[in-house]
């Protein structure tokens, strides 16, 4: 949702940290697919069940002490797969 993420940005430049944090908007399986460097912290805060497919996606790119945050909200659908 683009108000979220401009507010998202407006947050986290009020918090002086917006030189280190990247947001991107859309759907994460496109706007994900052209990462060119490390992944330092993953936040899921979308789709439950869109949550394994992206982590897939990016686990590449996360060094081995990345930590990876997820909103598992409970209106959300919960993912079937297992890591």
């Amino acid at each position: 949702l683009p108000g979220k993420a401009q507010t998202t940005q407006r947050n986290l430049a009020e918090a002086g940290v917006d030189h280190v944090v990247e947001v991107r908007t859309g759907d994460a399986r496109e706007t994900l697919r052209d990462l060119d460097g490390p992944v330092d912290i993953l936040v899921l805060d979308g789709r439950n069940d869109l949550y394994v497919p992206i982590l897939q996606l990016v686990e590449t790119r996360l060094p081995p002490s990345a930590p990876v945050i997820a909103d598992l909200g409970t209106h959300d659908p919960v993912p079937h797969a297992r890591l």
